[in-house]
């Protein structure tokens, strides 16, 4: 069993991460560990804050936050995308259409530029979290701690991933290069 395995705990959770795996094509990916990472990145960034998060949904959140990347069909930025995916995960295990929103609006906004408070706590703080993941987090001015990154990257390492993302990111900007611009200001909901 991998780390994303582990953190599994509901039919939600484990449906978001076959549909991420369906849409790699691999278990153990470098997305699925950043997924994870993200993950246990916003759990410590609430902790630290003292904010209360749902978070069976930050759990699905992480998971597909990236996956409209992997679509073959896309209807919109792919931040747009994973959020279509996350409602249909939604709506198949019974959530609330509050939920289903903010579950949602935590993937469509997660590169904002503009700190996202007023979506909610769990929209702001997966989207630190990703940036915690991406950018080395001493040029952040927020963040858990140096000795909670080192031992979850001892744990689970970023091998693979800035290359992977850049290829990702690569294959955006040649299929569809308008689309760039609105992953940082998706249209507003």
């Amino acid at each position: 069993m991998s780390a994303a395995d582990d953190l599994c705990t509901t039919d939600t959770e484990r449906a978001a991460l076959q549909r991420l795996r369906e849409l790699v094509g691999a278990d153990g990916s470098p997305m699925e560990s950043h997924c994870v990472r993200v993950f246990e990145l916003t759990l410590e960034l609430a902790r630290r804050g003292h904010r209360q998060v749902d978070r069976e949904l930050l759990l699905v959140a992480a998971f597909l936050h990236d996956a409209g990347l992997y679509l073959s069909e896309r209807h919109g930025p792919y931040v747009t995308d994973g959020r279509r995916l996350a409602a249909e995960i939604g709506e198949q295990h019974g959530w609330s259409p509050t939920r289903i929103a903010r579950c949602a609006d935590v993937i469509e906004h997660h590169h904002e530029v503009l700190p996202q408070w007023a979506r909610g706590d769990e929209v702001e703080l997966l989207r630190r979290a990703d940036m915690v993941d991406v950018v080395p987090p001493s040029r952040l001015a927020f963040g858990p701690d140096r000795a909670f990154v080192r031992e979850l990257l001892a744990r689970v390492p970023r091998k693979g991933f800035h290359r992977h993302i850049a290829g990702m990111v690569g294959n955006e900007l040649r299929r569809r290069p308008a689309s760039v611009p609105t992953i940082f200001r998706p249209p507003r909901s």
